[in-house]
C-alpha cells in the first residue's frame, strides 16, 4: 500500500513540476489563457488574436507580453491598435493594424521609441474618440519621493498614416 502511495505521489509531482524537471515551459497556458482574455474583451476571434500575437513579435512570455488591444476605437477605418510591454512592462511598442476579412496588415508602428517607465507607475497608450494615439507616461521626481508630472505624446491619422504631433507635458 505504502508503496502505491508513493508511486502515485511521483506522478502527481512529475505531471504538475515535470515541465521543469525536462526544461519544459508552461509560458503557452498562460499566453493562451491570456488570449482568451483578449478575444472576450475585443470582440476578436482567439484565432485573430494569435495572429496578432506573431505580428507584434510577442509569441510567449519571454518576448514580452500585450499589454492592451483596441479594436473599436478605430473600427471605421479597420485598424486594430496593438500595444506591448517588453518585460516587466517598463517600455511600449505601439501597432496599428488594417484588417480586411481574415487578413491583417501592419499600417502603422512605433517601436523603439523610448516610451519607457519613468517612475514607479507603467506607461500605457490608448486610442481616443477623436481618433488620436495616446502614450501616457507618469514621470516621478526620485529625489523629492513624490509625482512631477505625466508626459503625453500624441499620434494623429492624416488620412495616410498616423504622424506625431508632439509632446504635452502636464504638472
Amino acid at each position: 500500500m505504502r508503496k502505491l502511495i508513493l508511486a502515485g505521489l511521483l506522478f502527481y509531482s512529475l505531471s504538475v513540476f515535470g515541465h521543469c524537471l525536462f526544461g519544459q515551459s508552461n509560458k503557452g497556458a498562460v499566453t493562451n489563457d491570456s488570449d482568451r482574455t483578449w478575444a472576450l474583451e475585443s470582440g476578436l476571434t482567439l484565432e485573430e488574436i494569435h495572429r496578432l500575437r506573431k505580428l507584434v513579435g510577442v509569441e510567449n512570455e519571454a518576448d514580452g507580453y500585450i499589454d492592451s488591444i483596441d479594436s473599436k476605437t478605430f473600427k471605421s477605418r479597420h485598424h486594430i491598435l496593438v500595444v506591448t510591454a517588453g518585460g516587466n512592462g517598463h517600455c511600449l511598442d505601439l501597432y496599428v493594424f488594417a484588417q480586411r476579412g481574415a487578413e491583417f496588415r501592419r499600417a502603422w508602428a512605433a517601436e523603439e521609441k523610448g516610451y519607457c517607465r519613468e517612475s514607479p507607475k507603467n506607461p500605457e497608450s490608448f486610442a481616443t474618440e477623436d481618433g488620436k494615439i495616446v502614450v501616457k507616461i507618469p514621470v516621478y521626481d526620485y529625489n523629492r519621493q513624490a509625482d512631477r508630472a505625466t508626459d503625453f505624446y500624441t499620434y494623429t491619422w492624416n488620412g495616410r498614416t498616423y504622424k506625431y504631433v508632439g509632446k504635452k507635458t502636464v504638472k
